[in-house]
């Protein structure tokens, strides 16, 4: 498991890591770990390829990854269901990030 991300948000307390298995792991600020959720979904599960960078909305409901499969997938952090798959893009997003006011 290789850690491609790494973000702590604005509400502290936590570490958020984006992993080359396609899990989305949050760390105790001691490097415990909290919980996991796969960062992608349905037959995306199937493709190959890692999760690069990441970011989460507002709410910290929700986190937008781009994976190496070329598609960015939203997926809910509490439940780890993926709500959203953007595919279609030609090459590899490099970097994702969400609306102030989240249109």
């Amino acid at each position: 498991m290789g850690i491609n991300d790494l973000l702590i948000p604005a509400s502290g307390g936590v570490i958020l890591a984006s992993c080359q298995d396609r899990q989305l792991r949050s760390y105790s600020l001691t490097g415990k770990l909290l919980t996991a959720v796969k960062g992608t979904g349905g037959e995306a599960d199937l493709q190959q390829g890692s999760l690069g960078k990441f970011c989460l909305d507002p709410s910290c409901t929700y986190a937008a990854s781009v994976c190496s499969d070329r598609h960015v997938y939203v997926v809910e952090l509490r439940t780890g269901k993926c709500v959203a798959a953007v595919t279609g893009i030609g090459e590899s997003a490099t970097d994702v990030e969400f609306s102030e006011d989240c249109r």
